[in-house]
């Protein structure tokens, strides 16, 4: 690479990438467009913007074009882009709704745009941006809905404890983002109301990659107390009817 070559070095490459990147390439041109060192692109004489401008300006299947340096070869590398899928749902009623799960009095839900503006507004903004920065650091982002079906990766957290006998002791605090139940990864609401209506084990054993410590119930007393914890909080289901239609399929 010549000392007067510029270009900007990719440092992070979506397991789902549409374009062939590899960490360590240097993007020299997008479009046929030079990409300086800082990311610009010329948009008229004189003038730069961010490289960004020559993808969001595009219609949808419009392909793109890179001009990259590896191992100090050129290459040309093409692909159809798209919008990288959010970590977290950003609009009621249109990407998310008010969805959940209730197990032996653990509220469990999915982590979402309304909910966090819902916290901000509660002055806990603290704890609600703590949280946002560890999914934002996770060293994997959601994985969208592939071509056989598996289902969309959710961040669903711990938003509450009803009270109940089962679970005395267990303090409520601030949320706890679920990593798995029983040793297993749980990616969304209806697989987490699939295990837990299909488990035939003594206990309900949940981490949590943030917020606290674990939390273990007895999975009879679980069972046992549905009814109980639902009357107490005027809750007509231990899952929404989302998760309920989901499940059914």
């Amino acid at each position: 690479m010549s000392d007067d070559t510029t270009g900007l070095l990719v440092t992070k490459v979506s397991e789902n990438s549409a374009v062939a990147l590899q960490i360590d390439d240097v993007i020299v041109a997008i479009d046929g467009k030079a990409v300086g060192d800082d990311g610009t692109v010329e948009l008229r004489e004189s003038e730069l913007v961010s490289f960004e401008w020559l993808v969001t300006c595009k219609g949808a299947d419009e392909p793109t074009t890179f001009s990259v340096l590896r191992h100090g070869e050129r290459l040309e590398l093409a692909g159809t882009l798209a919008p990288l899928p959010p970590i977290v749902p950003r609009t009621n009623g249109f990407d998310c709704s008010a969805e959940y799960v209730i197990i032996g009095g653990l509220v469990f839900t999915r982590l979402t745009c309304p909910m966090i503006e819902d916290k901000r507004s509660k002055n806990t903004s603290q704890a609600v941006f703590d949280l946002i920065h560890f999914q934002l650091a996770r060293s994997f982002a959601p994985k969208a809905p592939s071509d056989d079906g598996e289902e969309a990766e959710q961040v669903l957290i711990l938003a509450e404890i009803l009270a109940a006998p089962l679970n005395y002791g267990y303090a409520m605090g601030l949320w706890k983002v679920l990593d798995t139940l029983n040793g297993s990864k749980i990616r969304s609401l209806r697989a987490l109301h699939t295990a837990y209506t299909q488990y035939t084990g003594e206990f309900f054993e949940f981490s949590f990659s943030h917020g606290g410590d674990g939390i273990v119930l007895d999975a009879a007393q679980c069972r046992q107390s549905e009814a109980e914890i639902l009357r107490m909080h005027a809750i007509p289901s231990i899952a929404s009817k989302g998760v309920l239609a989901q499940s059914a399929k």
